[in-house]
């Protein structure tokens, strides 16, 4: 049976490839929502000498597929302009910091609003960070400058926080677009730019991932035949040898 474990190895490679762009698929309308892709692996076949009497043979193991890991696809969104005064997205390659009962985690999506006391926080209530600490807005209008600085009424309040990681293969995704970095590699940003009245759009591409996922459960059904076809095989070999006993 050891033939089953390389088709059963494609087999869970392909479930996880499933996951992810199921995923993805459902994220496509989500705000500032990343794509994750999954690799792999191959095991390169070994070849070993069989000597069978005075001959010999070669024998090569079969090629093993290998999760390597998902990652994260951090390419930017497309911009919509909506003219909300809290609706602010990040051009470039930042994060908006945000304060959750967690600690500080890290944001694209800049869909923001105010709280009752008026303070910056998420759609989840969580504290938009600027140099300050969270802000707070008095009554009056909003207007947020490219390099983040806000101003109620004219009257600077705050700037806000962006940061940006050297590898942002180190983000870990904790959900509702958050991400969760290893302590000490953000750095503030220095020329990234923000733009009032507007949000940045998922990065899935529907098109291509709804063909990687015809794909993908392609060759799962191939899988689970070709799992099918190897046991059945064994059952019979098992069934024949006992009767030739």
């Amino acid at each position: 049976m050891n033939e089953i474990w390389p088709v059963l190895s494609g087999a869970w490679l392909q479930e996880r490839r499933i996951e992810a762009l199921t995923n993805n698929l459902a994220n496509t309308n989500t705000k500032a929502f990343k794509r994750d892709r999954v690799f792999f692996e191959s095991l390169s076949p070994i070849s070993r000498d069989i000597k069978r009497g005075d001959k010999t043979s070669i024998q090569a193991t079969p090629t093993f597929s290998i999760f390597s890991q998902v990652k994260t696809d951090f390419s930017q969104g497309a911009m919509r302009v909506t003219d909300e005064p809290l609706d602010i997205a990040v051009d470039g390659d930042g994060f908006f910091a945000v304060q959750t009962p967690q600690g500080v985690r890290y944001t694209r999506n800049g869909n923001f609003t105010l709280d009752a006391q008026g303070q910056i926080v998420t759609q989840n209530g969580f504290a938009v960070l600027g140099d300050g600490g969270a802000i707070i807005l008095p009554p009056g209008k909003v207007n947020i400058t490219n390099n983040g600085k806000v101003f109620v009424d004219k009257e600077e309040v705050a700037t806000l926080s962006t940061f940006e990681f050297a590898d942002r293969g180190t983000l870990k995704k904790v959900g509702d677009s958050l991400f969760e970095a290893v302590e000490g590699t953000a750095t503030p940003s220095t020329e990234i730019r923000v733009r009032q009245g507007m949000l940045e759009q998922s990065n899935v591409n529907p098109v291509e991932d709804m063909v990687a996922m015809i794909g993908a459960m392609r060759s799962y059904e191939w899988s689970q035949k070709a799992i099918h076809t190897v046991s059945e095989i064994a059952g019979k070999s098992a069934n024949e040898v006992g009767r030739l006993a």
